[in-house]
């Protein structure tokens, strides 16, 4: 895999590189389906335990929803396996 970016002199090259394409607009649909649910859960589960685990996982994926919106049409993923 060549090396590309300013930071590339910093890469351990002989990790294995790992990309996954995705459509930016139906992983914010995805996103959107799935908080629509938490936010029930949290709804059925208020008063208990589980609903601040609940509403932890809404904060997170709210954020992750809020940056996948700023980026383009199509993302690209990429992660080096250690």
């Amino acid at each position: 895999m060549p090396r590309v970016g300013s930071d590339a002199q910093n890469v351990d090259s002989t990790l294995p590189v790992e990309a996954l394409l995705l459509d930016g607009t139906l992983l914010v649909r995805v996103l959107k389906l799935t908080l629509y649910g938490l936010h029930e859960e949290r709804r059925r589960v208020q008063g208990t335990p589980a609903h601040a685990e609940v509403v932890q996982r809404i904060r997170y994926l709210d954020e992750v929803l809020s940056w996948v919106k700023e980026q383009p049409q199509e993302l690209v993923v990429i992660g080096r396996r250690l």
